[in-house]
């Protein structure tokens, strides 16, 4: 019964130190191998089969289940947009002051008024729907996607 106690002592550790460290997963497999070689000195095995199952659990864990999860943090952290503005690229805006050729005009994209020019530099006339396609400090270059529309976007 001793032996369950020290596992899950080393278990509890091992997580702690995952969270603190954020070792990527590698303490978090042993702490579950941990776990498991606790319920099987709790059901009563000797040590040998104790560490026979942290040892396979962990192992198990560390080359199989741990790959995928770095794979979903490392997919997770560059689907992100690194600012609230990169998230405008792409979106659809509508245009409330007309964007000349070569003067920029304004768009309207989830409510907020930014200034805008067009990508081609022809121009865009009032309530044409455009895209966002890159941005410039405060300026957005957006590119004409088709006919005017007064009900999808205000």
């Amino acid at each position: 019964m001793m032996a369950f106690y020290v596992w899950l002592g080393i278990a509890l550790l091992l997580f702690i130190l995952e969270i603190i460290t954020s070792s990527t997963f590698a303490l978090l497999c042993f702490a579950v191998g941990s776990i498991v070689a606790a319920l099987i000195g709790l059901l009563g095995s000797n040590e040998i089969w104790q560490v026979v199952g942290f040892t396979i659990t962990s192992l198990l864990l560390f080359v199989c289940i741990r790959p995928m999860l770095l794979s979903r943090l490392d997919k997770r952290s560059q689907s992100r947009p690194k600012t609230n503005a990169e998230a405008l690229i792409g979106r659809i805006a509508k245009v409330v002051e007309p964007i000349d050729g070569h003067s920029p005009g304004r768009i309207i994209v989830d409510g907020d008024n930014w200034q805008a020019v067009s990508s081609d530099n022809q121009p865009v006339k009032m309530g044409e729907e455009v895209v966002i396609e890159s941005i410039d400090s405060i300026i957005l270059t957006v590119k004409r996607i088709g006919e005017t529309s007064s009900d999808k976007l205000q």
